[in-house]
């Protein structure tokens, strides 16, 4: 019975692992077509979700013994996963309009070393390439003291999980610098857009966050010592990191294939970001500080400026007929504001002015789009944050 229940867990899981692989390439393939791919972070991306899957197919492979026929390529492909990391960083770095120099290449240098470490067992004895395919895809034996022929430094980075640790670490830290690209980005945006809901990269942070679940799952199910399970138990344990990517690979691919273009917006974002970083090597005279606040009150009361949900820092500028980098600084130093919360801190104004307006029986859509806000998700979580209610609670509050 055992037997059948593990021929059953070989073919399920080879199932979904080729099936992982097989729609991963489809995504590779519908990036490059559809030209999200034609800059470089979109490159970067299709290699991603690219490696993703030839990882899948070796696994495929592995638990079909397709390495026992061939085990001296039985390791080669494990180096490629040192690449996952450097590649969602730079996709991440590419994506907040930074420059990638050729510098940021030797990311990849870790990956290199350990693959020309790993093609050390291209010369190995057959007998020693035999025992390590059937050590790694079979547990056949404990320990690998028993063949001759393999160095002290590959036993260890395999018998004691250092190869999976090391993986495991490389990319975790990697999903942290991710996150603190994805923080500076916004911080940025906010200093220059009103409405974030299509140029920030909340999505990504969602790719990140995927990333980081598959690393606990891995951890938690993949560093065991499984001689309790049976043998098709094992298989779905130590399988299941891998099976949870095959639906990664889904929601990573389609938010990469179907995120909004951002071009536009954020090379003004960059084109208004430089004067802004002259200022930080001075100060505006608390006298000029104190009119520039005044007047930027004074337009957006008059003005309702901010009933535009496109409303952006140059616009505000040319309002006020003042150079971007002193309302920035102003806003910053003096008000102790960013340009997006300056902004909506009036159209949370005009939300609460409208609840409490009777006879203005609005939805949440129609009161978020009457006070200046691009979106209803953006206007409730904004509304939440001022006031630590809900518009709801906040009409019932006030009654």
């Amino acid at each position: 019975m055992g037997n059948v229940d593990t021929g059953y867990a070989v073919a399920a899981i080879g199932f979904l692992l080729g099936f992982g692989f097989l729609q991963g390439l489809i995504l590779v393939a519908a990036l490059l077509w559809s030209g999200q791919a034609r800059g470089l972070a979109g490159r970067f991306m299709a290699a991603l979700i690219g490696l993703i899957s030839i990882h899948l197919a070796y696994r495929w492979l592995g638990i079909g013994a397709v390495w026992s026929q061939y085990p001296q390529l039985s390791l080669l492909p494990a180096a490629l996963v040192y690449c996952w990391g450097p590649l969602l960083y730079l996709y991440a770095y590419s994506m907040s309009r930074r420059r990638v120099s050729r510098w940021q290449f030797l990311h990849f240098l870790p990956s290199l070393l350990i693959g020309l470490l790993i093609a050390t067992t291209l010369f190995y004895p057959e007998q020693a390439q035999q025992g390590l395919a059937q050590f790694i895809w079979r547990r056949e034996f404990s320990d690998l003291s028993s063949l001759h022929g393999i160095p002290g430094f590959m036993r260890f980075l395999l018998e004691h999980y250092a190869h999976g640790n090391l993986f495991a670490l490389q990319f975790g830290a990697y999903c942290y610098l991710v996150l603190g690209l994805i923080r500076q980005h916004k911080q940025q945006l906010e200093c220059h857009f009103s409405s974030l809901e299509a140029i920030d990269l909340n999505w990504l942070r969602l790719m990140t966050a995927i990333c980081l679940a598959f690393l606990l799952v891995y951890f938690v199910f993949n560093r065991w010592q499984l001689h309790w399970a049976s043998e098709s138990v094992a298989l779905w344990m130590l399988n299941l990191p891998f099976l949870l990517l095959v639906v990664g690979i889904y929601i990573i691919g389609f938010k990469a294939l179907y995120q909004p273009s951002v071009s536009a917006d954020l090379t003004t974002l960059a084109a208004a970001a430089e004067p802004v970083k002259k200022y930080q090597r001075s100060s505006v005279e608390p006298s000029l500080a104190d009119k520039t606040s005044d007047r930027l009150k004074q337009v957006m009361a008059q003005q309702k400026l901010y009933l535009d949900s496109e409303l952006t820092l140059p616009q505000l500028a040319s309002a006020v007929n003042l150079p971007p980098h002193q309302i920035s600084q102003v806003l910053n130093e003096t008000m102790q504001q960013t340009f997006f919360g300056f902004v909506n801190s009036y159209r949370i104004e005009r939300a609460k002015q409208l609840l409490l307006t009777p006879g203005a029986n609005l939805t949440i859509v129609e009161l978020a789009l009457e006070a200046g806000f691009k979106s209803k998700s953006s206007f409730y979580d904004a509304f939440k944050k001022a006031t630590q209610m809900t518009p709801t609670q906040y009409r019932k509050s006030a009654l």
